[in-house]
This record gives structure tokens, C-alpha cells and sequence, in this order.
């Protein structure tokens, strides 16, 4: 029946094992899955989200993209990680920049580590070089 108390208005479509998609009064919407949730496009998909996004997996994640994949960040981009951090490419790879390039062992003050740099050829340089 229709309410003209908006306040409670609640669209709430709930399945015996706890599952449910709900629809609150000022446009929130909450999917909750118990179980596997899977989620098929056939054809082009696009989101966007006009504020604050945060995405917490409790487990291991695996992304297969079976084309290019470009990221475009208009700030800061940073990676941090745990544990062994690996980058590698079947191809060429590189490492571009217009200003300055650091490749370090250690941060800030305290240094350790070494930087091993290491080539089935030959390695070459241009510019001048500085020992510090």
C-alpha cells in the first residue's frame, strides 16, 4: 500500500538464506550475498561513482584482463606492499618519467639493502654520472 510517511519507506526483496538486495527512503541500496555472487555482461559495461570508493577483499584476488589494460590517475598513484613485490613483462619494459627517477634499498635516512642491476647484455647510459 502506498505510505506518505517517507521515512519508512523500504524496498527489501530478502531470500531464505539471508540474501537481499534493499532500497532505503534516500536512494541507498544494499546487495548482500550470502554465497557466491556472480555478475555477467555481454556487452560494454561502465561505472562511475561520484565520491569516495573502497574495496576490501578478505582473500586472494586475481584480475584477468584478456586485452590492454590502462589506468589513468590524475593524482598521487602509490603501491604498497607486505610481502615480495614483483614486476614482469614477456616483452619490453620500461619506466618513464618527466622529472626525476629513484630506484632505492631502504627509506628515508636509514639505508639498507642493495640495488642489483643485472643483463644477459650490455647496459647503457647517457648523462652524466654523480657518486654521492
Amino acid at each position: 500500500f502506498p505510505s506518505h510517511d517517507t521515512t519508512r519507506e523500504r524496498i527489501r526483496v530478502t531470500h531464505r538464506v539471508g540474501s537481499f538486495i534493499e532500497m532505503l527512503p534516500n536512494g541507498d541500496v544494499t546487495h548482500k550475498t550470502f554465497g557466491n555472487d556472480y555478475r555477467i555482461t555481454t556487452s560494454n559495461k561502465n561505472v562511475l561513482i561520484e565520491g569516495y570508493c573502497n574495496i576490501t577483499v578478505v582473500g586472494d584476488v586475481v584480475m584477468d584482463v584478456q586485452g590492454n589494460k590502462i589506468e589513468r590517475v590524475s593524482g598521487d598513484y602509490k603501491i604498497e606492499c607486505g610481502g615480495e613485490f614483483v614486476a614482469y613483462s614477456h616483452t619490453k619494459a620500461s619506466v618513464l618519467s618527466d622529472l626525476d627517477t629513484q630506484i632505492a634499498a631502504g627509506s628515508g635516512e636509514i639505508s639498507a639493502g642493495d640495488v642489483y642491476i643485472t643483463t644477459g647484455g650490455k647496459i647503457y647510459g647517457t648523462g652524466d654520472m654523480i657518486h654521492k
